[in-house]
C-alpha cells in the first residue's frame, strides 16, 4: 500500500485489510480501540487506503467493524457518521441507552438534570441537531411510552404552557406532590408552592401568579369559594373590575 499502484485486489483479502490496519496502527501510534475513533479519512488516504475506504463506502466504521470484529464499536464516536444515521430512532435509542450508562442515569426520572451541553460533550451534536438542541424533544421521541413530566426539565419547550392538557397535568402532579386528597386542598396552597416546584414560568405567563386563579381556571367544574383562598385580594379586585 505504500506504492504508488497497489496490486490489483491487495486489499480485498481479509488478512491484508488486517495487516494495513495494524501497520497504520504503528504509524499513527494507535494503541487501543479508543484511539481509532480520532482516526480521519484524510489520514487513511494518506497513508495507502484510498481504495478501503471505497470499499467501505468512506465509513471508518465500517472498515473497523470487519476488521476488528470482537471489538463494539461505538458509531457517534466517530469524526463524522453515515448520513441520515441520526434519524434512525433505533440508532437514537442506542445512543441514549450507552448515555444513561456513562452518566449514571438508572431511571427516567435521571434524563430531566441532563442538558443539551451534556449531550454534545458527549459526542450526541448530531443527534442534538435533529431535535433543534431539545433534550426533551429527543426523550420524547426515543421512550415514547414514559409519562415526561415536561416542567421538570430546565426549560419547558416554546408554547409548551399554552397548551389545557399540559397545565392540567401540571396540577394534577402538583396535587398529588403535596398531598392533597381533594381540590378543597387548593385554598391552603401558596404561589411559593408552586414556584418552588417548577411552575414558576407557568403562574408568571398565565395566571398572574394568582393560584386560585389557576385552580379556577384548570378545574372550572369545581364549585371554588373565592373567600377561601390564601391570598385573593388582588384577584378579588380583578372579579370586580
Amino acid at each position: 500500500w505504500n506504492f504508488e499502484t497497489q496490486p490489483t485486489g491487495l486489499l480485498d483479502r481479509a488478512a491484508c485489510r488486517s495487516k494495513f490496519l495494524g501497520w497504520f496502527a504503528k504509524q499513527q501510534n494507535i494503541s487501543k480501540p479508543e484511539d481509532w475513533y480520532s482516526v480521519t479519512t484524510t489520514q487513511l488516504k494518506k497513508d495507502g487506503a484510498t481504495y478501503l475506504l471505497k470499499r467501505y463506502n468512506s465509513q471508518i466504521q465500517r472498515v473497523l467493524e470487519d476488521v476488528y470484529k470482537d471489538h463494539k464499536w461505538l458509531p457517534w464516536k466517530f469524526a463524522s457518521n453515515p448520513r441520515n444515521y441520526w434519524q434512525d430512532i433505533n440508532n437514537q435509542r442506542e445512543y441514549f441507552d450507552w448515555l444513561a450508562s456513562q452518566l449514571q442515569i438508572s431511571s427516567p426520572e435521571g434524563w430531566y438534570k441532563v442538558s443539551r451541553e451534556s449531550v454534545i460533550a458527549n459526542f450526541g451534536r448530531g443527534l442534538m441537531v435533529e431535535y433543534g438542541g431539545s433534550v426533551q424533544s429527543a426523550l420524547h421521541a426515543v421512550y415514547p411510552t414514559h409519562e415526561w413530566n415536561d416542567w421538570l426539565f430546565s426549560k419547558v419547550e416554546n408554547n409548551f404552557w399554552d397548551s389545557d392538557e399540559n397545565r392540567r397535568r401540571y396540577f394534577d402532579w402538583l396535587g398529588r406532590r403535596l398531598g392533597l386528597s381533594s381540590l378543597d386542598g387548593w385554598y391552603n396552597v401558596s404561589t411559593d408552592d408552586v414556584y418552588s416546584n417548577h411552575g414558576a414560568g407557568l403562574m408568571a405567563h398565565h395566571y398572574g401568579g394568582s393560584v386560585m386563579r389557576a385552580v379556577m381556571s384548570v378545574y372550572p367544574d369545581h364549585a371554588w369559594s373565592v373567600s377561601r383562598f390564601k391570598s385573593t385580594a388582588a384577584i378579588s379586585q380583578d372579579i370586580e373590575r
